[in-house]
């Protein structure tokens, strides 16, 4: 829990702080009637550092920053209907410059600082930023890239010895100084720790005693020998940091071997639909056996050629319906439909789907002719019903829908395929389409119909 400590007329230097702590700390000095002056140190001890990387005591500050912003948020809203407010903590602590940080004797040993203000960075949330309205699953991603986002905003100095100049613009733009502690004893705490030493011997050792899992997947996906990486991916088993890492490590290779550690379905389904690597979502693919997962996979992913892999690992029929009818990608349900043979599924598609070629190359698979039958007689689609006269061989069929449908290139569709004679010559003979006349003319061979169609023709002139 955060909460505020205020000290009267001691210097920072000799307070003894939380060991390896991120501090944030404000001064005041105000003269009292004999002249003297009062100083009062407020300060905050945000939380344990597990190193001292630039990058470590941002991302630790912005993570508090986010949790007081949410439960302010969440209590604002619950008493909404009074207009109850809650104050924020770490707020008025982001007038300075200045993130501190302690040693293992808990004196000030640390600074970053910055050129402007903390509250003029991505610390000082507000309810549209990105951060804050974020996912869960995506949220630990975010504060990273909000971290280095802040990083890159203005220009930080780490500081380990002398001493620190703070600016602080909520009391009155004034300054104050603070001396850290001696160089000897910060400089064996902000050296490199060994598993993520040069020497790969070294790191693989130190990785081999380590049985923190979080530091594992640490040193998974930062340490700069790769046979740490190795070293530490193999000794990590939680499904969930194998992703992190799969998703996340800077080595290509460790990001493989990762998620060839991977066999949780709904994880290997998070990577592949997730990981910005797309050779690790292939990978992630291949290792997904449950339909229902390639299902999700191949409806929801945002890499057409990663849904593609998933529909070629899918069996069962109804799973393929589903992605048939379910998928973003019309190329995706196209591909679902050519592994379809469940014959009233493909007509539902035939007759339903938004996109032509699916709709085409779900009639191509139909073979009932009482199928094709009905799709060409009752499909809303012409392009549909077209392709369905195409499979149909039934005379009578083919009849009723060259003399009954009304688009035209539906009953010249029809009309090619009749070979009933005096069915053409009705044909040529009433129907309102000159192309559809011409077409059933060209396969009018006998005589009497001929000469029925002649007959008639010359009574009409008459």
């Amino acid at each position: 829990m955060l909460q505020v400590t205020q000290i009267k007329n001691v210097s920072v230097e000799n307070i003894k702080f939380k060991k390896h702590t991120l501090v944030l700390l404000k001064v005041s000095q105000r003269p009292t009637n004999s002249g003297n002056l009062n100083t009062t140190i407020k300060y905050i001890e945000v939380c344990e550092l597990k190193n001292y990387k630039s990058i470590t005591l941002i991302m630790s500050l912005l993570t508090c920053c986010l949790a007081e912003f949410r439960v302010c948020q969440a209590f604002e809203k619950e008493f909404s209907d009074i207009g109850l407010k809650q104050k924020q903590i770490l707020q008025p602590f982001l007038n300075t410059n200045v993130i501190f940080r302690t040693n293992s004797e808990g004196k000030i040993s640390g600074a970053l600082i910055s050129e402007v203000n903390l509250n003029a960075t991505a610390f000082n949330i507000r309810n549209k930023h990105t951060i804050a309205t974020v996912e869960s699953k995506n949220l630990k991603a975010a504060i990273h890239k909000h971290a280095k986002a802040i990083l890159a905003q203005c220009q930080w100095t780490y500081q380990s010895v002398g001493f620190v100049t703070v600016h602080d613009d909520s009391n009155h733009d004034t300054t104050y100084t603070i001396k850290l502690s001696p160089k000897g004893k910060t400089t064996m705490e902000l050296s490199r720790p060994l598993w993520d030493s040069e020497d790969w011997e070294e790191a693989v050792e130190e990785v081999e005693k380590i049985e923190d899992k979080a530091i594992l997947n640490q040193i998974a996906k930062e340490a700069r020998c790769k046979k740490a990486c190795e070293a530490a991916v193999e000794r990590l088993t939680d499904q969930n940091l194998l992703a992190d890492v799969a998703k996340n490590a800077k080595y290509s290779d460790i990001r493989y071997a990762a998620v060839s550690r991977v066999t949780a379905q709904d994880v290997l389904a998070d990577i592949a639909k997730n990981a910005n690597d797309g050779a690790i979502r292939r990978v992630a693919v291949s290792r997904v056996t449950a339909q229902d997962v390639l299902a999700d996979i191949a409806k929801n992913a945002n890499d057409s050629d990663i849904c593609c892999a998933a529909v070629s690992r899918v069996t069962a029929q109804d799973v393929l319906a589903d992605i048939a009818k379910n998928a973003y990608y019309s190329y995706i349900r196209r591909v679902a439909v050519s592994r379809i043979t469940t014959q009233d599924v493909l007509a539902d598609i035939a007759k339903n789907d938004k996109d032509s070629d699916v709709r085409r190359a779900a009639v191509t698979r139909i073979t009932t002719q009482d199928v094709l039958a009905d799709i060409a007689k009752n499909a809303d689609y012409s392009d549909v019903r077209r392709a369905a006269v195409e499979g149909i061989t039934a005379q009578d069929v083919l009849a009723d829908i060259a003399l009954n449908d009304n688009n035209s290139d539906v009953r010249r569709a029809a009309v090619k395929r009749i070979t009933a004679q005096d069915v053409l010559a009705d044909i040529v003979l009433n129907d309102n389409d000159r192309t559809v006349r011409c077409a059933a003319g060209e396969r009018v061979a006998d005589k009497i119909p001929l000469a029925r169609i002649a007959k008639e023709a010359s009574c009409l002139k008459a």
